[in-house]
């Protein structure tokens, strides 16, 4: 059958989705499409990423699309002399992607990067439809995935913009956690969290059945491998309304772990990296503290390949 069906939206407050570009840049920001100018790198090896996404390869018989159960009809011809034709359900990919990209000014030099991400989920063949949605952190979202257990949620980012640190991001995720498995695909490695989202913890997850929403999920805090977090990633107990969100890297061993979440393909618990959630917004929130002076240059470095100088 066809591939999935591909749109680049910006949400204005209060408006009807329409058809834009997926990043735009602000007046005076370089061009992310000139080589050497804050031009971000390609995810790197996308093989290997395609591969990891595999277990959100999931299928559902369609409600629609019908055809001919040969067998089925052949014995019922065998048992009543009648050739009526038996149908069968087509089966059809479950998930639909909604790729939430941050429009924040410093993912500006994150374009070419963006737009790798949405040619890598398309190229999975794992979602019915792949929807890629301009966010602005400074304004309310009017988006949401399809609900009934088809939406899959991906809001990637660097961290970069002041929503992150004063729990407006959270409040989006813990919203959008609440109907559809939902996560953050960090653009910069997670030795650079510690800046950009300082109030990631480490958690286990496990997931009941495949596409559970995150509020769904059985979670475990703790010191889960916290030397490879923040030194004071160790979360405090939250509230019993608290949402863990996982917080994935652009690598195939993060993603996969997500993925096989996601999958419940066998209901073993996974080690991951999250933000904890609440309607009011980050749970961790007084960890995080202003952002730093350096953000800025920190993120500008992080776009530059290994060599370069």
């Amino acid at each position: 059958g066809p591939g999935p069906r591909e749109t680049h939206e910006r949400v204005p407050p209060g408006r009807a989705l329409s058809v834009r570009p997926l990043v735009g840049l602000p007046a005076g920001a370089p061009d992310a499409d000139r080589p050497g100018q804050g031009e971000s790198p390609p995810p790197a090896d996308p093989l290997a990423l395609g591969r990891a996404l595999r277990p959100l390869r999931l299928f559902r018989s369609s409600p629609y699309d019908v055809e001919l159960d040969e067998e089925a009809t052949a014995e019922q011809a065998a048992v009543d002399g009648l050739w009526t034709p038996v149908c069968r359900s087509v089966p059809e990919r479950r998930l639909d992607l909604l790729l939430l990209v941050d429009d924040g000014p410093s993912m500006a030099l994150w374009r070419r990067t963006a737009r790798g991400i949405g040619a890598l989920m398309e190229q999975t063949a794992a979602f019915r439809t792949v929807r890629q949605v301009r966010w602005n952190p400074e304004e309310e979202l009017a988006a949401s995935a399809p609900p009934g257990g088809r939406g899959l949620v991906l809001v990637v980012t660097d961290g970069g913009h002041e929503a992150w640190r004063d729990g407006r991001a959270a409040a989006l995720l813990h919203r959008l956690a609440g109907a559809s498995p939902t996560a953050v695909l960090s653009v910069l490695p997670q030795h650079l969290w510690d800046l950009t989202l300082p109030t990631v913890a480490p958690v286990r997850l496990r997931a009941a059945s495949p596409a559970e929403p995150n509020r769904r999920y059985d979670a475990e805090s703790g010191p889960f491998e916290a030397e490879t977090l923040a030194p004071h990633a160790v979360p405090d107990p939250g509230p019993a309304d608290a949402v863990a969100v996982p917080v994935v890297e652009l690598r195939p061993e993060s993603l996969g772990r997500w993925a096989r979440l996601v999958a419940a393909d066998t209901g073993a618990w996974h080690r991951l990296a999250a933000l904890l959630t609440a309607p009011g917004g980050d749970v961790r929130a007084a960890a995080s503290g202003t952002v730093p002076p350096g953000l800025a240059d920190v993120l500008a470095d992080a776009t530059e390949p290994p060599g370069r100088t």
